[in-house]
């Protein structure tokens, strides 16, 4: 019998690496983790879009050229997954078109911080005009808050000079968005939010600085709507780990949330200013509860029809009030073309999709379009779309409550703006939507004191009411944008900026053009 062989004693220390070692492979340890932490951070998750996309780099407007840089990438159709190459320092400005539906091309716009501090510590603002059909590049860039207006002299009181800004034309058809084809056309106020938001993932996915910076969603009117679900999709995306993005405030100015309020609680308002007498206001009441009645029934298009009739009603039976800013009045009612237009006949609205662009937009067809370098030729800039309304009128008269919701119960700043003059949404309804919001807080909010507001001068310029993350505002002697620049024609025009300092603080700056000063608002 083979007798077993005894095996040596093992020195321990022949296996194990001495304290150089160790210390060596720990220090390389800390050190890789310090390199991709900062990376994964950044880069987060890849956004689960499909898409073309074309860049195109800004370039100063002494230059003539039409064929600026350009980057194209193109996303297979069997991919999920957008492969473009990063740009890693937030630049001057950049512009170019997403493919978010096969045909359906939305043009975006962005520019850079231009102030004292690095680009890195300020916030990022989404600026959204309203519509269904405005575009956001024209009036709510040229138009309003960017660098440059649409007589090309520079603003001086431009957002950019405390925020990065993006400008998305949205609908699809609207401003330099286009479509390949009809059914490349947005049918739904969910189908605008989705293309909202796969444009604006794209941007950052370009751009993946802007991810960490804190994220501002400002929208007005039919922009509130829109803005409230992009808003909610948002979260969506970024609860799935889709998209990486610092959410913190949503500032909403007089955002059409529900239209059945809006014309419900026209008829009290426009009573209180003496403009119409109860039998008037009561057949206003009438028109409302038909709105509901076809919204239950899903008949959005004949609910858009009576809410069609009810402003053009507001209008005739107030004198032709200006319902924007009733202090004002109208030689026309421009309701009228609304109601008697025939959305039936596409091919008609197909041919003429446009409302004819003023004098001041003519300039976006000619150096504007020439500066971009990449809208194609057949495509138009004009001020408005009347085939993306025609196309939306189906999804129009429904509410967005339950969007603003979401918003507001993820901990979000929700910041609702209001113009005192301003009957197209109205105070009276706005509260009344406001108030069938489901929030924990909601009975604290409406039993908090509201406090005053006043310029420098002391002059009392409005009124808010804030309770945790909600806020309502109320702009003295203000019509339907009380947080734009709005025209000349305005008795009390503003124009204000909101920018946030923190996650807890707001400072809005209202330059009115009657006083000509500024006064700071801490929220």
């Amino acid at each position: 019998m083979e007798k077993p062989v005894a095996k040596p004693k093992s020195n321990l220390s022949s296996y194990y690496p001495s304290k150089t070692i160790i210390i060596a492979i720990a220090i390389s340890i800390i050190i890789i983790l310090a390199i991709i932490i900062p990376i994964v951070i950044v880069f987060g998750k890849p956004y689960q879009l499909q898409g073309t996309s074309s860049v195109t780099d800004s370039y100063s407007p002494s230059q003539t050229t039409s064929n600026p840089t350009t980057a194209t990438t193109t996303v297979p159709s069997s991919s999920s997954q957008t492969s473009y190459k990063p740009i890693l320092s937030i630049p001057d400005e950049l512009w170019g078109y997403y493919e978010v539906r096969p045909g359906a091309h939305m043009f975006w716009w962005f520019y850079g911080y231009r102030g004292s501090q690095l680009r890195s510590q300020m916030p990022l603002i989404l600026w959204m005009s309203g519509g269904p059909g405005y575009s956001s590049v024209g009036k709510g860039n040229f138009g309003q808050v960017g660098p440059i207006q649409l007589d090309l002299k520079p603003r001086n009181k431009t957002l950019i000079k405390r925020a990065n800004v993006l400008f998305i034309d949205y609908p699809v058809g609207t401003g330099f968005s286009y479509v390949d084809k009809m059914s490349a056309y947005s049918r739904s106020d969910n189908e605008v939010a989705q293309d909202l938001y796969r444009t604006f993932a794209h941007v950052l996915h370009l751009l993946p600085s802007l991810q960490l910076l804190p994220f501002h969603l400002v929208a007005e009117s039919y922009g509130g709507k829109i803005g409230s679900m992009f808003g909610n999709l948002l979260l969506q995306a970024k609860k799935e780990g889709r998209i990486q993005c610092n959410f913190i405030s949503c500032i909403l100015s007089s955002p059409l949330l529900s239209t059945a309020d809006t014309i419900e609680f026209a008829g009290p308002y426009l009573n209180a200013f003496s403009l119409i007498d109860a039998m008037q206001s009561q057949q206003l009441l009438n028109q409302a509860n038909s709105i509901k009645q076809y919204l239950q029934q899903k008949r959005g298009i004949d609910a858009t029809a009576v809410l069609e009739q009810s402003l053009e009603r507001m209008v005739n039976i107030s004198s032709k009030a200006n319902l924007h800013n009733v202090i004002n009045y109208l030689s026309e009612n421009p309701f009228t073309t609304l109601v008697k237009r025939n959305y039936t006949d596409i091919q008609s609205l197909q041919n003429n999709p446009t409302i004819a662009p003023t004098a001041a937009y003519a300039v976006m067809n000619n150096q504007i379009r020439h500066k971009l370098g990449i809208v194609p030729r057949h495509v138009k800039f004009a001020s408005s779309n009347i085939l993306v309304y025609a196309l939306l009128r189906e999804s129009i008269c429904y509410p967005s409550i339950a969007n603003a919701e979401a918003i507001l119960n993820a901990n979000v700043s929700v910041l609702i703006i209001n113009g005192q003059f301003d009957a197209f949404v109205n105070g009276i309804s706005l509260q009344k939507t406001i108030k069938k919001i489901n929030w924990p807080y909601m009975k604290l909010f409406q039993s908090s004191k509201k406090a005053v507001m006043k310029d420098d001068a002391g002059r009392i310029v409005g009124f808010i009411k804030k309770y945790r993350n909600l806020s309502f505002m109320t702009m003295i002697d203000k019509g339907h944008s009380p947080i734009l620049s709005v025209p000349d024609s305005y008795i009390g025009s503003v124009n204000l900026h909101a920018t946030i300092t923190s996650n807890k603080s707001v400072s809005v700056f209202i330059d009115t053009q009657i006083h000509a000063s500024v006064a700071r608002i801490i929220l």
